[in-house]
This record gives structure tokens, C-alpha cells and sequence, in this order.
């Protein structure tokens, strides 16, 4: 029986076995080779489009993106960083009895500036600090005062201090105590008209560095 007769009875199966045949003929070291040539191939290609890809990720510029900081956190952070800050000290004359003065402190690596402020007297000394933007926006405050209950120079006076928290969270106002709980104050459009006009009469013939 000749290949066209077997062809005839059993069809295409014979050409599968054929081809099955063929392939069992080959050894299996060279089909062991032509898989690891295969891989080896996938591979060099895989390892290029990373390579690719990664020069691509280089090549994108990296803005430097600073964080936001609002509330009690700008204060952690100007503690924490100060030393990155430059500062520039102004006199404060005719503010009160004993004198006082103002502090800008400001750095290219922050997007806040911080504008410390002290007044002296007799009977006591006020210090009240701003963070601000460049555009010296008001972004939080706080506000010490130290009353005394005797002049300055008479022997063994006590202090009593008083501090307020000023937060500016989306240009509405809040005010909090020392434990930094937020008050409920009525008069708080009252408190903020004031601190508000305290800094522009303060700053009004001093050039702010930004």
C-alpha cells in the first residue's frame, strides 16, 4: 500500500503524524538550543525598551514642587528649618516705651516668609509673628503678649502670658487658644480688623525682602 492510498483512507492524519514524525527526528539538544537562542532574543529586547523607557523618565524635567503648609504646621516647619532661613532685623522706634523690633526672615527653598515682631514696655512686651506668602498674604499667626505686675526694673516681677493662634484656611479666619482649640469668639471680625492693622502699621516704612 503506496502513501497516496493511506493518504486516501486516513486524510490529513497522516500528514500530522508526518510532521509529528519529523519533529521527534530532531534532537533534543537542538531544540533545547533554538528555545534558549529564542529567549535570549526576548530578552535583549525586554532589557532595551526598559532601557528605553528609563532614558525617557531621565529626560523629564523634575519641577520642585513644594508642599503647602497651613495652620499650626508652618510653625513646626519654620522650627524645624530655620536655619535655611536668611533674616533682616529692623528697629522698631516710637511703638513703645522701650523700643522694639522686626524680623523678616525669608528663603528661596519655602514659599512662606515669617515676619517676627517685638514691642518692649515698662509693664510688659508683645511678640506677634506672621507667616505669609511672597504676596505677604496672611496664612497664620500668633500673637504673645507678657503683662507684668510691676515695672520691668522693680525686683522679682511675674509674667503673665497670653497666646492666641490666627489661622487663615481658605481666606476665612479662625482663632485658637494656647491648648490650640478653636474659639468661638464673637468679636473674632473685631480681632482680626486689629492684628491686621497692628502688621500695616508696623511694616509701613520697611521694605520686606522676599
Amino acid at each position: 500500500m503506496d502513501l497516496s492510498t493511506i493518504h486516501t483512507i486516513f486524510g490529513n492524519n497522516v500528514t500530522k503524524c508526518v510532521t509529528i514524525n519529523k519533529l521527534a527526528a530532531v534532537p533534543k539538544e537542538i531544540i533545547m538550543k533554538q528555545l534558549i537562542l529564542i529567549l535570549l532574543i526576548l530578552g535583549l529586547f525586554s532589557c532595551d525598551n526598559i532601557q528605553q523607557l528609563d532614558n525617557k523618565s531621565k529626560n523629564i524635567p523634575k519641577e520642585n514642587i513644594q508642599e503647602e503648609l497651613i495652620g499650626f504646621n508652618l510653625i513646626s516647619d519654620f522650627e524645624t528649618n530655620k536655619a535655611q532661613f536668611n533674616s533682616d532685623t529692623f528697629d522698631l522706634m516710637n511703638l513703645s516705651t522701650e523700643g522694639g523690633e522686626l524680623i523678616v526672615f525669608h528663603t528661596n527653598k519655602k514659599e512662606y516668609l515669617v515676619i517676627d515682631i517685638w514691642l518692649y514696655g515698662e509693664m510688659g512686651k508683645l511678640n506677634t509673628t506672621y507667616w505669609t506668602d511672597k504676596n505677604i498674604e496672611f496664612k497664620f499667626i500668633k500673637k504673645t503678649k507678657y503683662n507684668y505686675d510691676r515695672p520691668m526694673y522693680e525686683p522679682d516681677y511675674k509674667i503673665i502670658e497670653t497666646t492666641y493662634y490666627y489661622s487663615y484656611p481658605d481666606s476665612n479666619f479662625i482663632i485658637y487658644n494656647l491648648d490650640r482649640k478653636e474659639i468661638q469668639d464673637s468679636s473674632y471680625l473685631v480681632k482680626r480688623k486689629e492684628i491686621e492693622e497692628f502688621f500695616t502699621t508696623v511694616t509701613k516704612d520697611i521694605e520686606i525682602i522676599k
